[in-house]
């Protein structure tokens, strides 16, 4: 009987206040890393279509300019993103949120796995407890990508109950039902091939039947198989190949020194003396506890089924390191947490089961308020940097105190325009197209500074290492189109989208030369299509808008004028533009009636009340007729 009592929904209550109230969103806080690549600028997203979704990686985006192919194949995660973005466009603050419940909601199936498999609510709910207040969950939630993990434990968990259902009512629907979710988890994020360990260890735990565990299980695995035969042939996976004993052992050794970081997550360790051992004392004293209580437990067989249980859970989270071990270097310490997310169930199972065995009801509560509380503040802590990208990638190149992380590379190529730097990511990049990237950053820095023949030098190069960046030839584009090269600008743009013509920058560019040179009709083409691929562009649709009106097409210049307003939510944005374009063009007449019809939106804009004056004055020196 699963146990809905008015104190069941006490501790439901207080778990989901808890993630709301450690995990709710700063409003102001942008995209973040890749977030910028798979969502912000991923067209496979903003114009969503069941074959796009199934046929693409989830950095197709970015691999023409990338140091790196990541051949991550996650259409579920995808189509989430697709979603979002019909539902609330580029929305980080919404994505934030929905990352937020689907944490809540894996807390939950933490609880269900628990109760279900060991008929003690109260270890469940702590363990569900423990599970949504973690603080080394601070990348997974928090950061939009992070989803995969999140998505990935949903569907693992829900496969797990669904399994558990099956084995206790026997009826072969919640089989299908477990294999799908295994499925869709396996879609979400690659690390799922795991959970066939884990539903072996599930299924003998609940069976305690090693045959029958073994059928179950080899269903789950001939899926697996089938799976990574697939990828292996489709989307390889990124990291390659472990290769030799040693690189097993050192994956091994990593995941279990990571095991520490659930208990004490590595900012926290390097903000403190000696951090690494107090979290190494502190976890030998919980797994103290952990054995005085199965010593005075009343039936120590079920304490030792349930704690090994924890313990194989954690194993096979750590096997997972085998294969991750080689980017998390890059990744960094603190990135590299958000693998301990589907791992970390096993270690809250263990946390709960160390406090059930105290004798004392007083001491259980207190050592369960005093782990609740300090997870809490840790959590919290690490929140506090989540205003922008900058604040937040500062604070963890501050604590990992490393070059050549994510975080160090992504405050140089965004930031920080040290051009030192950036040579000496030069000098450290492994590949040619590692070096195209930071060559074509270093010709941006040049722009910046309008030193333009280093910068055509540094994009040039960029280029010539890497052929099929697009985002080295377009900025290539822009220097020579700033320097008043027209023609070898517009030939560079049209080289651009040879190489892909599914992008929106160089159809975009295109179209802005020739809107400026009066060209509005061969503009519509080039903004059109711009306009199609990122409807999220505000300057493709507002010069297509205008060259619409310059055309005497009026219906279309019209519904443009209704698109940008609606999807921008800005008037004045619209109507800005649309003064200084009427006004550059001899339009003297519009630019008054526009401005008068805008009403205050323009009363503190001193650039927009000149603009009228000098309207008003062209116009009365018109020949009266």
């Amino acid at each position: 009987m699963y146990p809905f009592s008015w104190r069941f929904l006490a501790w439901i209550a207080a778990l989901s206040l808890a993630v709301v109230f450690l995990y709710w969103p700063n409003s102001q806080m942008g995209y973040v890393l890749d977030d910028h690549y798979v969502i912000a600028q991923n067209p496979v997203i903003k114009n969503p279509s069941m074959y796009k979704i199934l046929s693409s990686g989830l950095f197709d985006s970015a691999h023409r300019s990338a140091d790196s192919k990541l051949n991550y194949y996650r259409p579920v995660l995808s189509a989430t993103f697709a979603l979002d973005y019909q539902l609330w466009r580029l929305n980080p603050f919404a994505q934030r949120v929905v990352n937020l419940f689907i944490h809540l909601f894996n807390s939950l199936l933490v609880f269900a796995l628990f109760y279900i498999l060991f008929k003690n609510p109260e270890r469940a709910v702590m363990g569900a407890i423990f599970f949504s207040i973690l603080p080394v969950h601070e990348w997974s939630v928090r950061y939009i990508v992070g989803r995969g993990d999140l998505l990935m434990a949903f569907f693992s968990l829900s496969s797990l109950v669904g399994l558990l259902f099956f084995i206790e009512n026997k009826t072969k629907g919640w089989l299908w039902v477990s294999v799908g979710l295994f499925i869709l988890a396996l879609l979400s994020k690659e690390a799922a091939l795991l959970n066939v360990a884990l539903v072996f260890i599930v299924s003998m735990y609940a069976t305690k039947d090693f045959k029958r565990a073994g059928k179950i299980t080899v269903c789950f695995g001939i899926i697996a198989c089938a799976y990574y035969l697939l990828r292996i042939q489709i989307f390889p996976i990124s990291t390659g190949p472990v290769v030799g004993l040693e690189d097993l052992l050192q994956g091994v050794i990593q995941g279990a020194v990571y095991v520490l970081r659930c208990l004490m997550p590595w900012s926290s360790m390097v903000m403190m003396p000696y951090g690494l051992a107090i979290a190494s004392l502190w976890m030998a004293c919980c797994l103290g506890l952990l054995f005085c209580g199965l010593i005075q437990s009343k039936d120590k067989r079920e304490g030792m089924a349930a704690v090994s249980f924890g313990i194989l859970w954690i194993i096979v989270g750590v096997l997972g390191f085998v294969v991750t071990q080689r980017i998390m270097g890059r990744l960094g310490p603190i990135l590299s947490e958000h693998f301990l997310y589907l791992e970390s169930v096993g270690f809250v199972l263990l946390l709960a089961m160390m406090i059930e065995g105290l004798n004392l009801p007083v001491l259980r509560r207190a050592l369960f308020g005093g782990l609740a509380l300090y997870f809490i503040v840790l959590s919290t802590m690490s929140g506090r940097y989540w205003v922008s990208e900058e604040a937040l990638l500062r604070h963890v190149q501050k604590m990992e105190g490393k070059e050549f992380t994510v975080a160090y590379e992504q405050l140089v190529m965004r930031f920080d325009d040290d051009e030192k730097a950036v040579r000496k990511l030069i000098d450290h990049a492994a590949t040619s197209s590692s070096q195209s990237l930071w060559y074509k950053r270093l010709g941006g820095i040049f722009r910046k500074q309008g030193r333009y023949t280093e910068a055509i030098g540094a994009l040039s190069t960029a280029a010539q290492l890497n052929p099929s960046s697009v985002e080295a030839i377009n900025e290539l584009a822009v220097c020579y189109l700033e320097k008043g090269q027209t023609g070898e600008g517009f030939n560079l743009l049209g080289q651009s989208i040879a190489i892909d013509p599914q992008q929106s920058d160089a159809y975009r560019l295109s179209g802005v030369v020739l809107y400026r040179a009066g060209d509005f009709s061969s503009a519509i083409r080039y903004l059109k299509q711009a306009w199609d691929h990122d409807p999220d562009e505000s300057e493709s649709g507002l010069h297509l808008m205008m060259a619409y009106f310059f055309i005497n097409d009026q219906a279309s210049y019209l519904e443009m004028v209704d698109q940008i307003t609606d999807r921008f939510s800005n008037q004045r944005l619209v109507l800005g533009f649309s003064v200084k374009e009427f006004f550059a063009h001899g339009y003297f007449k519009e630019t008054v009636k526009v401005i008068a019809q805008s009403g205050n939106l323009f009363a503190t804009d001193p650039s927009v009340a000149i603009l009228l004056n000098a309207a008003q004055r062209q116009i009365s020196s018109l020949p009266k007729q």
